[in-house]
Parts: C-alpha cells; structure tokens; sequence
C-alpha cells in the first residue's frame, strides 16, 4: 500500500494501521471458529468496536474528515474499514451463538 497505492506518502500508516486492524479481526475470528470456543471475549467490546466502525464510516464514506490524504484515502481506507466491519458483526453473531 505504501508504494504502490500512496507513492510511499507518510499519511499511508493510517491506511496500514486500519488493515492492521483488519487483520487482528480475522485472526480473532479464525481462531474463535477453528477452536469452536469465545471464551475470553467480550461481546460489549465488540459491540463498542462495530459502533466505532460505523462512526468512523459514517465520517469517512461521504464526508472528507479523518481520511489519509494520499490515494489510499480514496478507495483503500474505507474499503478496509467495511471488510473489518462485517469481520466484527461476524465475531459478534459467533460469540453470541457459542
């Protein structure tokens, strides 16, 4: 992402840390589903996490505001943002169920 979508522009670590972020849902989840146990998390800290998404979302799909300003904030940023977004409302349904 660094060089090939931000030309290797400083304002690239937001998009970095979101799809970090990204990442550590989807291990969470992998791990939840592949032992078949939650134990260990929170469901009010997912649903804090999935409410900061959507708030997050709400300023970043039509709005200018808390977006990278290289080309990653274009299309990148937030299309990180909603792939993490159903990682979590996927993580919250699992620790619900289990």
């Amino acid at each position: 992402v660094l060089h090939f979508v931000a030309d290797g522009e400083f304002s690239a670590i937001m998009t970095m840390a979101v799809m970090s972020q990204s990442l550590a849902m989807l291990l969470l989840l992998l791990q939840s589903l592949t032992s078949g146990s939650a134990s260990g998390i929170s469901a009010r800290a997912l649903g804090l996490e999935a409410l900061a998404l959507c708030c997050r979302l709400s300023s970043t799909l039509w709005l200018d505001g808390y977006l990278p300003a290289d080309a990653s904030g274009d299309w990148v940023f937030q299309a990180t943002d909603i792939c993490t977004l159903l990682l979590v409302l996927g993580l919250l349904a699992h620790v619900l169920v289990v």
